[in-house]
């Protein structure tokens, strides 16, 4: 199996090759690299000031960037599956590349890029992380302009440019979450992130014995920017309900889950089961974190199984596939946690398995998923960062 140093040294090697193809004689003015981010607890609660969990993984996107007297400006993106330049002139099919197109034009329009450029972004990511992904290109190739063109920037200056960057191109599912797990970069740790006071805190986490496994079926979900933008947009009706039984409530994060329940039919029922997911997964994630505090992992499966359970039901995010995956995952020896990935494109879970059975773990959900559904889904098996 490839190793990090191994995985590591190939994108770099791979990014030297994009830019000598496209630009022989390319003298990068700075270079930027940041791991994934993926979402452990939390999903869908970071626009209404929830506590969220997240991990820096060992794969990485990688930025260069070139200002040129050309006249012409040329974004390059790249992975071993894709090659894309990117006409920043024309919206974008791909969601990745539309994140790279807005990052541009966004900086560009608040005059911080005023020359023409040439942008190289190679990257190691799965597409399966989704907004994970498209977090880690706009942060890395804001932070290469920024650098580029020397312009001065703080933390809140930068949260606040891809924030920007995001909305215009994801739309209101942008999750700050992401942003602050690649400004900190805590290591050999999760983040911990109260999105209410922007606190970020490292959490303990035994990432020697454990491994992060991606299943991607390779399925795709579609319109899934517009299925998770249109779960916030009820949860926005949801909060302006309850505002006129109780004063005070200024998001979810205000409401509990008996206060809900008692106000059951103030809202419309579709709604209500958006609201009680959102409430009921930060309920989740306060357990979730005074149990790895307690270095606890055996009670974990229980509350990342919930997660998953209240995503499919409440929040409707219900794929056959995924909960085929996740039911067949904690059946097996060494898991402590399976979950979808939301915020995703592609039908995937991620799987937190002890490194001693995750290759008993990968064999035996390739069988039962191609004995299932008849194609074998892709495992990615990865490290927390350090």
């Amino acid at each position: 199996m490839q190793t990090d140093i191994d995985r590591n040294n190939d994108l770099t090697i791979s990014h030297q090759a994009t830019i000598s193809k496209y630009f022989p004689n390319f003298s990068s003015d700075a270079t930027n690299k940041i791991p994934g981010s993926l979402m452990i607890l939390g999903d869908h609660t970071h626009y209404n000031e929830g506590i969220t969990l997240a991990a820096l993984v060992d794969r990485e996107a990688l930025c260069s960037v070139e200002i040129t007297e050309e006249e012409r400006t040329r974004l390059i993106l790249e992975s071993d599956k894709t090659e894309y330049e990117i006409d920043y002139e024309a919206v974008c099919s791909s969601l990745r590349c539309e994140v790279v197109r807005m990052t541009y034009l966004t900086l560009k329009e608040d005059g911080i890029i005023d020359r023409d450029i040439n942008a190289v972004i190679n990257y190691s990511i799965p597409e399966c992380f989704g907004l994970g992904l498209y977090s880690s290109l706009a942060f890395v190739f804001t932070k290469t302009i920024l650098d580029a063109f020397k312009v001065g920037y703080d933390k809140e200056k930068l949260m606040k440019l891809v924030k920007k960057i995001e909305l215009a191109s994801v739309g209101k599912i942008s999750n700050r979450t992401h942003h602050h797990n690649f400004y900190n970069s805590f290591t050999g740790s999760l983040l911990k992130m109260d999105l209410r006071t922007d606190e970020a805190t490292p959490l303990k986490f035994n990432y020697d014995d454990y491994r992060l496994l991606i299943v991607d079926t390779w399925k795709s979900i579609p319109e899934i920017r517009d299925t998770c933008n249109s779960r916030i947009e009820e949860c926005e009706v949801g909060v302006k309900g309850l505002k006129l039984y109780v004063w005070g409530i200024k998001s979810l994060r205000d409401v509990n889950k008996d206060f809900l329940k008692k106000h059951i039919n103030m809202i419309p029922k579709r709604v209500y089961s958006r609201v009680y997911f959102n409430v009921t997964e930060r309920e989740r994630v306060e357990k979730a974190i005074d149990l790895l505090e307690k270095n606890n992992y055996s009670e974990l499966l229980s509350v990342i199984s919930e997660s998953h359970e209240s995503l499919r039901s409440d929040y409707n995010l219900d794929y056959p596939e995924l909960n085929f995956l996740q039911s067949e995952a904690i059946k097996l020896e060494g898991v402590v946690g399976s979950k979808l990935m939301s915020c995703s494109p592609i039908k995937s879970t991620y799987n937190i398995v002890h490194k001693d059975f995750t290759e008993s773990f990968s064999k035996e959900i390739i069988k039962r998923f191609l004995e299932k559904y008849g194609k074998s889904p892709e495992i990615f098996e990865l490290k927390l960062y350090k």
